[in-house]
């Protein structure tokens, strides 16, 4: 499963974001740990790999192992592998 952190909710994830994650805006993941499955792999995605670093030391400080975040983000997603865009889009998870 594919964590997506856009910028802020209705803006990034409008624009664009990966098919199949869930949506959690940083400033909320704390208080949502519960939505995060543990006993699957997590990749933490944002625009460009910033902030995912942030959400994914908060999933490996709740005690989350297999964290990491996508160096490049879905920028760099984007240039090969093709990203839902518009609002009609699937569900991702992502963080502020």
């Amino acid at each position: 499963m594919i964590y997506e952190s856009p910028g802020t909710v209705g803006g990034e994830w409008d624009d664009f974001h990966i098919p199949g994650a869930t949506l959690i805006p940083l400033g909320q993941l704390a208080q949502r740990l519960d939505e995060v499955p543990a006993d699957r792999e997590i990749v933490v995605v944002c625009r460009s790999g910033n902030r995912s670093q942030s959400g994914r030391d908060i999933l490996l400080q709740a005690g989350l192992t297999d964290v990491t975040s996508m160096s490049g983000g879905v920028t760099t997603w984007s240039a090969t592998v093709p990203l839902i865009q518009g609002n009609n889009a699937f569900s991702v998870l992502g963080l502020d």
